[in-house]
């Protein structure tokens, strides 16, 4: 997988995580690493975007799949 970059957009809730490869697979993990969320996307995207508004604040981390690799990356709800 190539870089990921994860961005929150405050105004709206959202959590965008934008790939070089294609994202086949996306979880949103807590700080112990415990999967709170799972998305599958078959053939695959380059953009997800995850409503966070029921998350507390906290770090989460953003596991990423391309079919053949993973990725991890951190983001900061507040």
């Amino acid at each position: 997988v190539g870089p990921i970059e994860v961005s929150i957009e405050n105004n709206n809730g959202k959590a965008v995580a934008n790939g070089r490869d294609k994202i086949k697979k996306l979880f949103v993990v807590n700080k112990f690493g415990t999967i709170l969320r799972q998305f599958n996307y078959g053939n695959g995207q380059k953009k997800a975007i995850l409503q966070v508004t029921d998350l507390p604040a906290d770090v989460y981390g953003i596991r990423v799949y391309n079919g053949s690799n993973w990725m991890v990356t951190k983001f900061i709800k507040q």
